[in-house]
């Protein structure tokens, strides 16, 4: 199959009924799926990440004032 990926062969009813056999074969095993995260952790990670976007839109603002001002326009 020249010039295909997997996309072009996903099926997604088969999909979601491998995901809800393998939720019925293991779903008391938490350790079979993805990590939940403590909800003290869970907080620290989305404020550092809400602090990263913010220092990234005020640089952002911060470009945007110094362009302003060598171009002279106030």
């Amino acid at each position: 199959m020249i010039g295909t990926n997997a996309y072009d062969r996903s099926d997604d009813e088969a999909d979601s009924l491998a995901l809800g056999c393998y939720w019925f074969d293991y779903g008391d095993n938490p350790r079979r799926f993805l990590s939940r995260r403590d909800p003290v952790v869970a907080e620290i990670r989305d404020l550092v990440m809400r602090r990263i976007s913010y220092e990234r839109e005020v640089g952002r603002l911060v470009n945007i004032c110094h362009q302003d001002l060598d171009l002279g326009v106030s």
